[in-house]
């Protein structure tokens, strides 16, 4: 499987820049993790994802990074908005990840075939799957950027499909990707940065704050069963 076209060489496509705009939830804080797993998967509407899982000695943290859109938008690494393009803020995650651990974009990646233990939603387990991993950055350490954040509670609903509600819940996601080695962003490094200095910019806004993203449901859908969403790649 050929990454290619995820080069990041087109100059009229924007770039990442350097912003702060579930069980065991930890703080928001900047951790050092080791990279103890990453492979692709494509949705059934044809988009990619990186998946990708963090871990230290408190344990693990799992993240999908979504790098291309749908069929319906041409499975690209960006989107368009009033003619002007921008990288996807998934794709510019998972890039940032490959360039700070492997000093290589994700389109110069050549993903290896192997047993991966994925979530099964028919088995309802995990079980052994072959998908294309990238090996590069197995075993490589980066600091995280990690958030706690407040969100809808999605459940199922009588219509098959899992809907927000007012009830909420906790969880982590990864906002920000900083070098194991110099702290810096991959934003400085193109940059030649002489020092890293957003790191302390992202705790200053973020460091033991809970995000907020719950949004008022006016009408929520009569849930019929709580479980697993049929989307959910790890099954969180």
């Amino acid at each position: 499987m050929s990454l290619s076209f995820l080069k990041t060489n087109d100059e009229q496509i924007q770039g990442e820049k350097d912003s702060v705009g579930g069980s065991y939830t930890r703080e928001s804080d900047v951790y050092r993790m080791k990279i103890v797993g990453a492979y692709l998967s494509t949705a059934s509407s044809g988009a990619h994802a990186l998946n990708v899982t963090f871990k230290d000695g408190d344990g693990e943290i799992k993240q999908t990074f979504w790098i291309t859109s749908g069929k319906e938008k041409g499975c690209k690494p960006y989107y368009e908005k009033d003619g002007k393009k921008t990288f996807l803020p998934g794709f510019l995650q998972a890039n940032s990840l490959c360039l700070l651990t492997a000093d290589k974009e994700i389109s110069d990646m050549v993903p290896e075939q192997k047993l991966v233990n994925i979530y099964n939603v028919d088995a309802k387990k995990e079980v052994p799957t072959q998908v294309p991993v990238l090996m590069d950055i197995i075993g490589k350490e980066i600091k995280v950027g990690l958030l706690k954040q407040t969100v809808n509670k999605n459940v199922k609903g009588g219509d098959g499909t899992y809907h927000p509600t007012n009830e909420t819940r906790d969880e982590n996601e990864v906002d920000k990707l900083f070098s194991a080695s110099n702290d810096m962003t991959s934003t400085e490094i193109k940059a030649q940065a002489k020092e890293a200095t957003f790191i302390n910019t992202w705790l200053g806004k973020w460091k033991g704050v809970t995000k907020n993203k719950v949004k008022e449901v006016a009408n929520p859908k009569v849930a019929t069963s709580i479980g697993k969403p049929a989307t959910s790649l790890f099954g969180a």
